[in-house]
């Protein structure tokens, strides 16, 4: 069939195919991928799901009988651009490093009856030595590997807030403790060890479970992402910087209950690294007096960290920074990535913000997110994993560290480069009703769960699952994922890599993000395999794109069935999929003219 002749192909080499001339695919040219049929209802799923149908450049049309009409097709997508630019937000970024500090955690006037001990406080408490608390046994060491939360928890609360008055965004309490608040029990002995170990506990910079990320995307806005840092507390004591100067400390029973307290930024950068060092800075100088007479010569407290954190300059890309809240703290540095290369063309201004956010977030996870996947997971279960994220499948991924699970969600960002993920990405599901729907959700999603609990079971029949701790995935249908093109030649070039960053992964004394730099560079040149084997997925393109030249606004469209048809045989069945994804068709909409 012979194109009309406002129309002309596009090619880029002058032997191209004969076949990108051809018009001959009927209307499945249309549109992107098909959603998944629903298994819920309710309003969030509703709007996930809309939201979801709105990245579509033109509604598909059921005229399997109908030749592909070009004209028509490029004057939908036309009048789709119109109405989107019509339409836009224009997107930019805040000024300062943070929305919000807060501290989550259980209230100092919580009346705790159930918690977490040692083996001979459960004992104690059955002999009646302890009768204000019942207690369950679990050792300490235990708790990062069990399979689901033996005691009770409690809900969370915002217990301090930061700047005053300012709103802190809804569930981010239950995202920093996503199955609520376990509080443990410990005695108070002549020796004070177990107060002190609490106390002055620096354990939160010497582990890879009390640091973790979640993020929420908030409509069409720019990502919001939570950085956390876990530091166990007395419960009845109310954080360092809610005590008023020269505070006594109360005199303190034989036994006590400690519980996690979250420190969270709530920040619109991904400026990991830098956040996490200042929340343990923060920590560091929680441990002091509170600002005053009482507190001259001991350095900054906690809340004047904070208060300098938020009105320090935020770099421009490319830009170092060093952060000295006090002359007697050690200084943090910072350098801010350069900014991600505008090769790609973006017609609009709102997709243009959103692009460099992603590849903003991107920069933030490179290298040390892809060590932690590398460490966490074998080599064939991250190309499955890559291979099921490229052709948006549902998948939940489940690991009891909440850090190692957050940074393997995380970790696809820069995986999936250069193409961006377009539906829900949350590294850390919270286990509310109302939250668990998401699990139902008919839109593709990547989902970190910490704990596999019988209400999340029960929705994860039909989803492709990723068990962390046991380095195995499940996938939704055995047998139904087609093979990523070139898998065996990604895999053994990245097979050294990743057994030298596994290897150097199993020092595990330490918080994720800080990676030695032997670890860094193995990490990129990980990603870069990774991301040089994605753009060959879409490195002729042009050879199969028609172009309306006819106005001054010039539309181009991809010829799908020769785009899939170009690739060898047994390469196909994936590359069918992967040309009706979201992901696949706003990549196009970035790069043809």
């Amino acid at each position: 069939m012979e194109a009309p002749r406002s129309l002309r192909v596009e090619r880029t080499a002058a032997s191209a195919p004969a076949h990108s001339r051809e018009v001959t695919s009927p209307a499945e040219h249309d549109e992107p991928s098909k959603l998944k049929g629903s298994r819920g209802s309710g309003s969030k799923l509703n709007q996930a799901t809309k939201a979801f149908r709105n990245l579509n450049p033109f509604k598909r049309q059921n005229t399997a009988d109908r030749w592909f009409n070009p004209e028509e097709a490029t004057a939908q997508k036309r009048a789709w651009a119109k109405q989107f630019s019509e339409g836009e937000k224009v997107l930019g970024w805040p000024s300062q490093f943070f929305e919000n500090f807060i501290i989550v955690g259980v209230p100092p006037h919580t009346e705790v009856k159930s918690a977490l001990g040692e083996p001979d406080l459960v004992h104690r408490a059955k002999s009646g030595e302890i009768r204000s608390v019942a207690v369950t046994a679990e050792a300490a060491k235990e708790r990062e590997h069990r399979g689901a939360p033996r005691g009770q928890p409690l809900a969370p609360q915002v217990l301090f807030a930061y700047p005053p008055g300012k709103p802190v965004t809804p569930d981010a309490a239950a995202f920093c403790f996503p199955h609520g608040v376990q509080p443990a029990l410990l005695e108070r002995t002549p020796s004070l060890s177990a107060l002190n170990e609490l106390v002055c506990s620096q354990a939160h910079t010497a582990s890879d479970a009390a640091s973790f990320i979640f993020t929420m995307k908030v409509a069409d806005d720019l990502p919001l992402y939570g950085v956390c840092c876990y530091m166990d507390e007395l419960v009845a004591r109310p954080p360092s910087v809610l005590r008023a100067p020269g505070d006594a400390a109360p005199e303190l029973p034989q036994f006590l209950v400690s519980a996690p307290r979250c420190y969270c930024l709530l920040t619109h950068y991904p400026f990991f690294p830098l956040h996490m060092k200042v929340l343990h800075l923060l920590r560091s100088q929680s441990m002091r007096p509170a600002a005053g007479p009482a507190a001259a010569g001991s350095g900054a407290s906690a809340l004047e960290v904070v208060q300098a954190y938020l009105a320090l300059r935020v770099p421009a890309p490319g830009e170092a920074l060093e952060f000295v809240p006090d002359d007697g703290l050690q200084p943090v540095h910072f350098l801010r990535p350069k900014a991600a290369s505008a090769g790609a063309r973006r017609a609009f201004a709102h997709r243009a913000a959103i692009a460099a956010a992603e590849a903003e977030a991107a920069a933030g996870l490179r290298p040390w997110a892809v060590a932690a996947l590398a460490r966490a997971l074998s080599l064939d279960n991250i190309v499955t994993l890559l291979t099921c994220a490229l052709l948006e499948r549902q998948v939940v991924v489940f690991c009891p560290n909440i850090g190692v699970l957050s940074t393997v969600v995380l970790a696809l960002v820069p995986m999936l480069q250069p193409f961006a993920w377009q539906s829900l990405l949350l590294p850390v599901l919270p286990t509310q009703e109302r939250l668990l729907e998401i699990l139902e959700a008919p839109v593709p999603f990547i989902l970190g769960v910490q704990y596999k609990t019988a209400e999340v079971a029960a929705r994860c029949g039909g989803l492709t699952r990723v068990n962390v701790y046991k380095d195995r995935i499940t996938l939704a249908k055995p047998g139904g994922l087609p093979a990523l093109p070139h898998a065996a030649s990604l895999a053994a070039a990245l097979a050294p890599v990743h057994r030298d960053l596994a290897a150097l992964g199993r020092e595990r004394h330490r918080p994720l993000y800080n990676v030695s730099a032997e670890q860094a560079a193995l990490a990129d040149t990980f990603l870069q395999v990774v991301q040089e084997h994605n753009s060959r997925l879409c490195a002729d393109l042009h050879l199969h794109t028609i172009t309306d030249v006819q106005t001054s606004e010039r539309v181009s469209l991809l010829l799908k069935d020769s785009f899939v048809e170009s690739f060898p045989q047994r390469e196909r069945p994936f590359m069918k999929q992967f040309v009706e994804t979201q992901i696949f068709s706003v990549f196009v909409d970035s790069v043809i003219k």
